[in-house]
């Protein structure tokens, strides 16, 4: 796959994320990439467990647990950057 096609294929799952995160949070406003999801409570932590199956199933394969730090989640662009 090209990089062009690459960059098109994480995008699409970029708005697919933030996508479930609207429908998970009907209450939330607008958010960007840079948005902090934890700091305005787009994904609280019950919703985590089937945050992280969504992300896992759009890219296709786990996350085993000693890869998952709070950090890489805070916003749509470090999870793009480090999962997708």
């Amino acid at each position: 796959m090209n990089k062009e096609a690459n960059q098109l294929e994480q995008d699409a799952r970029v708005i697919k994320l933030k996508e479930w995160i609207k429908n998970s949070n009907p209450h939330l406003g607008e958010f960007d990439l840079d948005t902090d999801l934890m700091e305005c409570r787009a994904v609280n932590s019950l919703q985590f467990i089937s945050f992280l199956l969504y992300l896992e199933n759009l890219r296709g394969a786990s996350i085993p647990g000693d890869q998952v730090q709070a950090e890489q989640f805070r916003t749509l662009r470090s999870i793009k950057e480090t999962y997708l």
